[in-house]
């Protein structure tokens, strides 16, 4: 994939960046962590990974281990409601030394692309996945070339500050074959520093957990997407995948296991066969779905699979209720459908959490109030209710532009729980009440209640959930 690099001991700071926000949540960050394994797997031998979220780190606290460690090169992996926390870096990094590379890479630069570089003036972009990208960029700062060397390539994917952007590299770089990545660099982390914490799953059965990644890309062309992997389906084998979970069962004491995919269960038959092959496993260990999984994608065999396998909580993306907005967005769930598979995972002990969008383009409050009571009429055990967010480089955000041409997008208003933008059917103040109510009235009504009590790991887990959820002004003001 890469020549044996000319300076293998460049020093490589890569970052994944946080704002912090109450409530926010903690998981390990898959991406810098393969980017890491990436670079060593290739030569590099002075690499290190930071992550600002598990210590809630700061701006300062970042610049000191720049300060320290002297990066060459300075890779940022952020979110699009990160990008304050990113020009804050930006500017410091400068200002310390200018001749450090500053590269971004993630969900932001890959939404936003060219724009990002007039909110934070890094060298260098990574749009879509950047393991084959990373390479190229360490390889051209390494030698002080301009990447990828002599100039005259472009490299897919990876866009400079002040230059013409060629089509060649607006064009992604994907990876076909997955079982050609290293396994994720996880020595480069504290990993214990991530076990217990608040995490987009809520609950644990374990708090020795980590995220596993089997699939990349998705088919389907969701309006709210980011697409950052394509939409071209590229899975990891069996095997592979295996190896990976023994190794974390073996060298690190990992006993839960989070997978993350986009789409686990698109190959059915492949999902059964991890299941399957995970049932083997002694100690049995637990498995939960913190990404949600393609509701109408699954049935009553694969759930059983899943239960025998040590899946203990399923989240069930399911957004809205309407018909008319399910064709609108382009999820096109069959509703019936989802509804039986809840049931059936609840009928075999299950947790299941339902992710709802309210506040669509066009989107009418009883549209609204219909998904609110799809979700409490269903054997769901626990669910959120999200704040549509208008963010760029999404099919949501230029349908919400074409109603509203003055929207002006500040990535410090996107909060998944808070209706910020003055751009919904319905006052932004009176969609916050929804909000509000729909998760009072889910959460408050006895019989769910004593479901979850009955399947919750670790009941300390509900108090918790409750805590952040008032933290946030999701249940009351705030």
């Amino acid at each position: 994939m890469n020549p044996t690099p000319r300076h293998p001991d460049v020093p490589i700071l890569l970052v994944r960046t946080a704002r912090d926000v109450p409530g926010y949540t903690v998981t390990q960050p898959l991406g810098i962590l393969y980017l890491g394994a990436v670079l060593r797997e290739h030569g590099y031998r002075n690499v290190r990974l930071l992550d600002m979220r598990p210590e809630r780190l700061g701006t300062p606290q970042v610049m000191e281990e720049v300060r320290r460690f002297r990066p060459r090169l300075l890779g940022l992996s952020s979110l699009s409601y990160e990008a304050e926390t990113v020009a804050e870096l930006v500017e410091a990094t400068r200002r310390f030394d200018p001749a450090i590379h500053i590269a971004l890479g993630g969900p932001f630069p890959s939404s936003m692309k060219e724009k990002t570089f007039e909110l934070a003036a890094a060298d260098s972009l990574c749009v879509g996945e950047g393991e084959q990208v990373v390479l190229r960029l360490a390889d051209g700062v390494a030698a002080g070339e301009p990447p990828p060397g002599d100039g005259a390539e472009v490299v897919p994917g990876l866009l400079f500050r002040g230059r013409e952007v060629s089509g060649a590299a607006r064009d992604l770089s994907y990876i076909a074959d997955l079982d050609t990545l290293p396994l994720p660099a996880w020595d480069l982390l504290d990993l214990t520093k991530y076990f217990g914490i608040a995490n987009f799953n809520y609950f644990l059965r374990h708090p020795n957990y980590m995220s596993v990644m089997t699939t990349r890309g998705c088919p389907y062309r969701c309006a709210y997407c980011h697409n950052v992997h394509g939409k071209t389906f590229r899975k990891r084998s069996v095997e592979h995948v295996l190896r990976e979970i023994r190794t974390l069962v073996r060298d690190h004491g990992i006993a839960e296991i989070h997978f993350i995919d986009d789409s686990f269960n698109l190959d059915l038959p492949r999902a059964k066969q991890i299941f399957d092959e995970l049932a083997k496993l002694r100690p049995r260990i637990a498995i939960a779905f913190p990404n949600g999984l393609r509701c109408d994608r699954i049935d009553e065999e694969f759930l059983v699979k899943a239960r025998a396998a040590g899946t203990y909580k399923i989240n069930y993306a399911v957004e809205t209720a309407s018909p008319r907005l399910q064709k609108k967005i382009r999820k096109n769930l069959d509703l019936g459908k989802v509804r039986e598979m809840i049931r059936i995972g609840d009928r075999l002990d299950i947790l299941g959490h339902g992710f709802f969008m309210l506040g669509f383009p066009t989107e009418t409050e009883d549209e609204m109030r219909a998904t609110i009571d799809y979700a409490l009429a269903s054997r769901l055990h626990t669910a959120n209710f999200f704040v549509v967010q208008p963010f760029e480089g999404t099919d949501i955000h230029e349908m919400f532009r074409e109603r509203h041409p003055e929207m002006v997008n500040d990535a410090g208003q996107f909060d998944y729980y808070r209706a910020n933008f003055e751009i919904y059917e319905i006052p932004r103040a009176r969609l916050q009440r929804l909000v509000q109510e729909a998760h009072l009235r889910f959460f408050l009504a006895p019989r769910r209640v004593s479901r979850l009590v009955r399947l919750v790991p670790r009941p300390f887990d509900l108090l918790r959930g409750a805590v952040r959820l008032a933290y946030r002004g999701v249940l009351g003001k705030g």
